[in-house]
């Protein structure tokens, strides 16, 4: 069913009792074998499912229910999203001067991690940045000033090597900047917490919910990219694997600029897989994911929906979004869903 709704998104919803999954009450972080090349790449991930006709309606399975968002640019209710935001809402994250002075957590090998953090009501919500992004980015900060209209906690951070924290970015693997967003949430949150994931973040914001599935009320993927190391590993032909292992290294560029990806890194990865089982976790999510991503297929989405043992799911998807979700309609729309969860 397809029909306008009063903020002008074209939204199709609907609930499938399509099939059951099979639960586990854990997921294997153990890497099948001691070399890269011996992992076959999982027949869901973003990689392997990007050749998927965009044109494909989604398919829900148990619990989740599907939002498809998108404007008609010759309508003018479509442009009615562009004003879901008040002039002091806009002012307040489009004008305000990101806070250069963070406070510092020690890392065991003497490295500072940078964060802010803004005390107030629960549960408390957490940001988690992609890969070579910061604390500073939009999201973030519009996520600092909801949070601080609302009188909710937040707290948002670089990992090592990234933003304001010490330590080099190429020193940095997926299991070590987990552990900085892991350490970050025992020490300077209390209470329940909604975990904000976008890209890589995405991918730390399922493993810590793992880790303390009794800290976690909610989960809010945007563009959310678990395993996505073993895509990266797997796009490269053979010549390109073997010039990563020997200069440890390669640069890639996802149409943002080019950044370095480690074979440490690529390496890593593979410890801390999620998508290859069912995922033992049954808070509400969130996911909004944009069409348009070039880096994050949208059938990416469909794939976690899909391996999560909760029932209470939902995937949007916004048909002319990209991969950073961060135009004023896609802040606005983060920005419900959070209180949406918050409010669960």
């Amino acid at each position: 069913m397809l029909r306008w709704i009063v903020k002008g998104d074209l939204e199709a919803t609907g609930r499938t009792m399509w099939r059951a999954l099979a639960r586990s009450s854990s997921v294997s972080s153990v890497p099948p074998s001691e070399t890269t090349s011996a992992v076959p790449p999982a027949s869901t991930t973003a990689r392997a499912i990007s050749t998927v006709p965009r044109s494909a309606p989604p398919m829900s399975s148990r619990g989740t229910i599907w939002r498809m968002t998108g404007r008609r640019l010759s309508s003018p209710e479509s442009m009615m999203l562009d004003c879901l935001l008040t002039l002091e809402e806009r002012t307040s994250y489009l004008m305000s001067v990101p806070d250069t002075t963070p406070q510092w957590l020690e890392r065991p090998d003497g490295n500072r991690v940078a964060y802010h953090r803004r005390s107030g009501k629960g549960p408390g919500v957490v940001f988690l940045g992609g890969y070579a992004s910061d604390m500073t980015g939009t999201k973030a900060q519009y996520l600092d000033s909801w949070c601080e209209r609302a009188g909710r906690a937040y707290l948002r951070l670089d990992y090592l090597g990234h933003g304001q924290s010490t330590g080099a970015f190429e020193d940095g693997t997926l299991g070590c900047w987990a552990d900085d967003a892991l350490a970050a949430l025992d020490a300077l949150t209390e209470g329940p917490q909604i975990l904000v994931g976008s890209s890589m973040g995405g991918w730390i914001m399922l493993l810590l919910a793992l880790a303390r599935p009794e800290r976690i009320a909610g989960l809010i993927g945007i563009a959310a990219a678990p395993d996505f190391s073993q895509d990266i590993w797997w796009g490269m032909d053979r010549e390109q694997q073997d010039a990563m292992v020997a200069q440890g290294k390669a640069m890639l560029d996802e149409g943002h600029g080019a950044f370095p990806v480690t074979h440490a890194f690529i390496e890593d990865g593979r410890r801390h897989l999620v998508m290859r089982a069912p995922i033992a976790i049954d808070v509400p999510v969130r996911l909004l994911q944009g069409m348009q991503d070039t880096a994050v297929p949208w059938p990416t989405a469909q794939a976690i929906a899909d391996r999560l043992n909760s029932d209470d799911v939902v995937v949007t998807l916004i048909k002319d979004g990209d991969h950073r979700l961060s135009r004023d309609e896609d802040l606005a729309r983060l920005g419900h869903v959070v209180e949406e969860l918050v409010g669960t």
